[in-house]
C-alpha cells in the first residue's frame, strides 16, 4: 500500500503527540511523592523559624531538617550520599526565572511523620550552589517541595506548630474560613488578587520558601503601573539595589528592590490592610510570613484553598487584618568564595538603615548574634536575613578588623 506525503506527516504528527502525553506524564509522575499508605490522615510537626517551615524527614534511618516550600515544584537535597542514582544535566527554571542544570536523583526510602515512600524522585544541589551554601551553614538537608501535596490537603497551622496531611477528599469540610479560589490546577496554589481597590491582578503564587508577606516582579509591576499609575506612584517607601530572593538555581540577579505601603489586598472575601509590597527580580507571591496570621487550607484535590485567620489580629469587620509595619534593614549571605565559607555579609542594605544605623555598609560581615558566634548558630539564614521585630544585638566587623554592635 503506497502512502502519501500527507498522510506520513499525519502519522508522524500523531506519534511525536504520543510521545510528548507519555513524556508529560511520566515527568507529572516523577515529580509526586508517591505514599505507601491510603487514606491517612497524618499530624506532621513544624517549627516556624524566621518566616520559614522547618519539617523533619527521615532518609535512611536518619532525621534531617528540610525547609517546606510550596514555592518549589519538587523536593531537593544537597548531599547526593543520600541518593541511590544519579542522572546528571538536567536542565531547571526557579520562581526566579533563573536557570540552571541540576543532578536528578532518587531517595531509596523517605519517612515524613507517619508517612512512607520509596524511590522519590528529588533534585540535587551542587556544592557550588549558593542555596546549597545556606543550607549547610543552617544545618538544612534540603527542601520538601509542593509535591507533598500533590492530590492531596494540607492544612498548615504554625501557631500549633503542625501540619495535617491527609488523601481524604471530605476531611476539612466543615471547616469554616475565608475561600481563596485559585486560577490555574497548578502544583502551586495561584490566586488573582486586588490592590488598593482599584488594580486586579492574577496568579499571585503562595510560596512558604519566600519570607516576605507580599512580593511582585519589577516587570509586572511596570505593566500594572501602565494600567493604574496611582498605586505604585503614590505608595513608594524606598528603593535600593540588590536580591533578596533565592531559588533552586541560586539566588535572584541584582536588580532594582522596592518597597510600597498598600492601603489594602483583598484575596476573595477577605482583606489585609497596610500591606508592604516588595517589587524585585522574583515571582508574585505571598510568602510564608501570611501564616502568622491564620491557618491555611491547601486543598489539592478541589483546587481550592482556605484561610483562617487568627482571632487574636481579626478587626471588628471579623473580615480583615491590619497589619504591622515591616522593616527589612539588611539581607546577609554566605561568601561564594570556599576561603570564607561559613561567613556571612551584608549585601543588601535599603536607606532606612543607613538613616537609623549609620555604620551599616556592604560588604561588612555579621560576626555574632546576641554575644553568639555566627559559625556555631543553627538556622542562622533565617536571623541573618533581617532585622526582626524582636530585639536582638547584631555583632558585624568591618575591612579592617573593627566591630560595632546595633541593637533593634
Amino acid at each position: 500500500m503506497l502512502i502519501t506525503k500527507e498522510t506520513m506527516r499525519k502519522i508522524i504528527f500523531i506519534i511525536l503527540m504520543l510521545l510528548s502525553t507519555v513524556s508529560m506524564f511520566a515527568i507529572k509522575r516523577a515529580y509526586t511523592i508517591n505514599f505507601d499508605q491510603k487514606d491517612f490522615i497524618d499530624t506532621i510537626p513544624i517549627r516556624f523559624v524566621g518566616n520559614r517551615i522547618i519539617m523533619q524527614a527521615n532518609i535512611k534511618g536518619t532525621n534531617f531538617d528540610f525547609i517546606f516550600d510550596t514555592g518549589a515544584s519538587y523536593t531537593s537535597v544537597i548531599e547526593s550520599g543520600l541518593l541511590k542514582s544519579l542522572r546528571v544535566g538536567v536542565p531547571v527554571y526557579d520562581a526566579n526565572a533563573n536557570n540552571s542544570t541540576l543532578s536528578l536523583g532518587k531517595i531509596e526510602k523517605l519517612k515524613i511523620g507517619k508517612l512512607s515512600a520509596e524511590d522519590v524522585t528529588c533534585l540535587v544541589l551542587p556544592d557550588s550552589n549558593q542555596v546549597n551554601k545556606m543550607m549547610k551553614c543552617s544545618r538544612l538537608a534540603g527542601i520538601i517541595g509542593a509535591d507533598l501535596m500533590n492530590h492531596r490537603i494540607l492544612k498548615i497551622d504554625v501557631k500549633a506548630g503542625y501540619m495535617v496531611l491527609t488523601d481524604k477528599k471530605d476531611f476539612f469540610k466543615d471547616d469554616e474560613g475565608f475561600s481563596m479560589r485559585e486560577e490555574h490546577e497548578l502544583a502551586t496554589p495561584s490566586f488573582r488578587v486586588r490592590l488598593d481597590e482599584c488594580l486586579n491582578v492574577e496568579d499571585f503564587i503562595l510560596d512558604t520558601g519566600a519570607q516576605h508577606f507580599m512580593c511582585i516582579n519589577n516587570k509586572l509591576r511596570d505593566e500594572l503601573t501602565l494600567r493604574n499609575p496611582l498605586v505604585f506612584n503614590s505608595t513608594l517607601v524606598e528603593q535600593t539595589v540588590g536580591s533578596t530572593s533565592s531559588g533552586i538555581s541560586g539566588f535572584a540577579k541584582e536588580d532594582t528592590l522596592s518597597r510600597y505601603r498598600l492601603h489594602s489586598v483583598e484575596l476573595g472575601d477577605f482583606c489585609f490592610h497596610n500591606v508592604t509590597l516588595y517589587s524585585g527580580p522574583f515571582a508574585g507571591s505571598f510568602g510564608a510570613d501570611i501564616l502568622k496570621y491564620g491557618s491555611i487550607i491547601l486543598d489539592q484535590k478541589s483546587h481550592k484553598t482556605i484561610f483562617q485567620p487568627y482571632r487574636e489580629y481579626l478587626n471588628r469587620d471579623s473580615s480583615s487584618i491590619t497589619l504591622e509595619d515591616a522593616k527589612e534593614y539588611f539581607t546577609c549571605r554566605p561568601s561564594d568564595d570556599i576561603m570564607y565559607e561559613g561567613r556571612w555579609y551584608i549585601t543588601t542594605l535599603w536607606p532606612s538603615a543607613q538613616e537609623t544605623y549609620p555604620r551599616l555598609e556592604l560588604g561588612d560581615e555579621l560576626v555574632r548574634l546576641d554575644g553568639k558566634p555566627i559559625r556555631e548558630m543553627e538556622n542562622v539564614m533565617y536571623h541573618a536575613y533581617a532585622l526582626k521585630s524582636k530585639k536582638h544585638t547584631y555583632t558585624f566587623e568591618k575591612a579592617d578588623g573593627r566591630l560595632y554592635d546595633v541593637v533593634h
